[in-house]
C-alpha cells in the first residue's frame, strides 16, 4: 500500500545550499502484528461511552498507528470511521505494547475501567461528543455516529486507512473481530478471512479477551476471544479456570414411545483449551431401564463454547403414578472445575386421575380423585365430551393423602357436566 507525501531534501555543495523538493509516493509503514486484543462492550447501558478497543503489538518489530482506521462500520455506511492522526512515524507501537482506544476518555460507571485515566486515545466525533482534552483523538472521517458497540451484536475493524468508505474494502483490513453473532454486520477477520463463528460475548461487567494476548487464527471470532474481566493496557488473564455446572431438567412422561430428558452444561467463562466432563445416570424414584434409559459418556468443549446439551430418553407409559426422578451427575472434568455437578431429571406424570365419586345437589358438586400426597391439582368442566371446551373449577388443590376432593358450586340449571383433574405440578 502507498502514501502520498512530499520529501525535502537538503543539499550542500560547493556552489552553497540547494533545497530540491521531489513530490513522490513513500511506501507505508507496516502495521502487520497489531491486533485487536481486547473489547469491552457490554456495558450497563446500550452503547455507553465507557466502551473500549484495545490493541496489541503481537509482533517483533515497531509498527505505527499513523493514519490507520478503527470503525465498527460494516456496511451501512451510518457508524462512524475513524482516523489516527500523523503522517508515518508520529505514533509508535513498539513490541508487547497495549494501545487503550476510548469511545469517549470519560469517567467511569462503577463497573467499567476509568477511560479518562486508561485511555491512550479516544474517538471524536466533532461538535456535541465529549472530547477530554487529556486524551489524544481519533478523528471521524466517514459516518455520521460516535463509535459505539451495540451489545447485542457488533463488529470492531482496524484497516490501514487506504479506504475509508463503507463497506471497508476488506484487502485493507488488518484485524478485526465479530461478538454476540455479529448483529447482521460481519466483518472479515483479515484480508480473505471470513468468520466461521461470531458468536462470542461477554456479560455485563465482563471484556472478550485474546488468550494469550496476541492470539489469532484468522478463523473465527470465538475460538480466538474468551470472555474475561476486563484489562486494558495490561496482560489479559488467561488463567481463569471456568467453572462447568449442569441445570435440571424436566419432562413430561406421554403414553408411548420415548422423549428426552435434555441437560443444559455450561461454563462460567470461556476456556482456551478444550474442556471434557464425563457423565452418568442414577437412579432415584425412576427406575433406570424401565422409566428411562441409564447413560454415561464424555462432553467436549471445544475453546470458545460455553453450552452443551445432553439428551436421555425418557419412557411413556399410560399408568396413573407420581412424578418420577433420577440423577444426572458430572465427574472428571479436565481444563475446568465442577461447580453444580449434579443434576435432577423430573419425569412429569401425564395420564389422568381416576375420578372415585361425583355427589350433587341443585346448586353444586363434590368431586373426590386418586391423588398422590403433595401433588397439585386442577378440576376442569366441559358440557359436552364432542369437541370439549374445558373450564377451569376452583383453585388448584393440594392433595394431603391418597385421594383430593374440590367443590363446583355452579352447576344451577345445569342438565349434565363433564369433569376432569389434571396434575399441575
Amino acid at each position: 500500500m502507498e502514501q502520498a507525501m512530499w520529501t525535502f531534501v537538503l543539499r550542500i555543495g560547493k556552489r552553497g545550499l540547494g533545497l530540491l523538493v521531489v513530490l513522490g509516493f513513500l511506501p507505508r509503514i507496516s502495521a502487520a502484528g497489531l491486533k485487536i486484543n481486547e473489547v469491552y462492550f457490554h456495558t450497563e447501558g446500550p452503547q455507553a461511552p465507557n466502551q473500549y478497543v484495545e490493541l496489541y503489538n503481537e509482533g517483533t518489530n515497531t509498527v505505527y498507528l499513523d493514519g490507520l482506521i478503527l470503525t465498527d462500520e460494516a456496511g451501512t455506511g451510518i457508524e462512524g470511521i475513524f482516523r489516527f492522526p500523523g503522517s508515518g512515524t508520529d505514533d509508535p507501537v513498539a513490541p508487547g505494547e497495549f494501545v487503550v482506544i476510548a469511545a469517549d476518555a470519560d469517567s467511569s460507571d462503577g463497573i467499567a475501567p476509568d477511560m479518562g485515566v486508561l485511555a491512550d486515545w479516544e474517538c471524536y466525533a466533532g461538535a456535541g461528543d465529549f472530547d477530554n482534552p487529556a486524551v489524544p483523538n481519533l478523528i471521524l472521517v466517514s459516518g455520521q455516529l460516535d463509535f459505539s458497540l451495540y451489545p447485542g451484536g457488533d463488529n470492531v475493524i482496524l484497516a490501514d486507512g487506504s479506504d475509508t468508505s463503507a463497506p471497508i474494502d476488506a484487502s485493507t483490513i488488518i484485524d478485526g473481530v465479530n461478538f454476540a453473532g455479529g448483529g447482521g454486520e460481519l466483518a472479515p477477520l483479515a484480508p480473505g478471512a471470513g468468520d466461521h463463528d461470531p458468536s462470542v460475548s461477554a456479560p455485563t461487567g465482563k471484556s472478550i479477551n485474546r488468550c494469550p494476548d496476541g492470539w489469532d487464527n484468522d478463523y473465527s471470532s470465538s475460538a480466538d476471544f474468551f470472555s474475561r474481566d476486563f484489562t486494558p493496557g495490561l496482560t489479559n488473564d488467561c488463567d481463569v479456570q471456568s467453572v462447568l455446572s449442569v441445570d435440571d431438567a424436566t419432562v413430561v412422561e406421554g403414553d408411548s414411545s420415548s422423549t428426552s430428558a435434555v441437560f443444559r452444561l455450561y461454563l462460567s467463562e470461556s476456556a482456551t483449551a478444550t474442556v471434557s466432563v464425563e457423565y452418568s445416570t442414577s437412579p432415584g424414584t425412576a427406575s433406570s431401564g424401565a422409566d428411562y434409559a441409564p447413560a454415561s459418556g464424555t462432553v467436549y468443549f471445544p475453546p470458545g463454547l460455553t453450552e452443551q446439551t445432553v439428551s436421555v430418553a425418557v419412557f411413556g407409559d399410560t399408568n396413573r403414578e407420581d412424578h418420577e426422578t433420577f440423577y444426572f451427575q458430572l465427574s472428571n472434568a479436565v481444563n475446568a472445575v465442577l461447580g453444580d455437578n449434579l443434576a435432577l431429571g423430573t419425569i412429569r406424570d401425564d395420564d389422568g386421575f381416576l375420578i372415585i365419586s361425583i355427589s350433587a345437589c341443585e346448586t353444586q358438586a363434590w368431586i373426590t380423585w386418586e391423588s398422590w400426597s403433595g401433588g397439585t391439582y386442577r378440576l376442569e368442566y366441559s358440557p359436552q365430551l364432542s369437541n370439549p371446551v374445558w373450564n377451569v373449577v376452583g383453585g388448584p388443590v393440594t392433595a394431603t393423602g391418597s385421594t383430593a376432593s374440590a367443590q363446583d358450586a355452579t352447576i344451577s340449571n345445569i342438565e349434565r357436566r363433564f369433569y376432569r383433574v389434571l396434575r399441575t405440578d
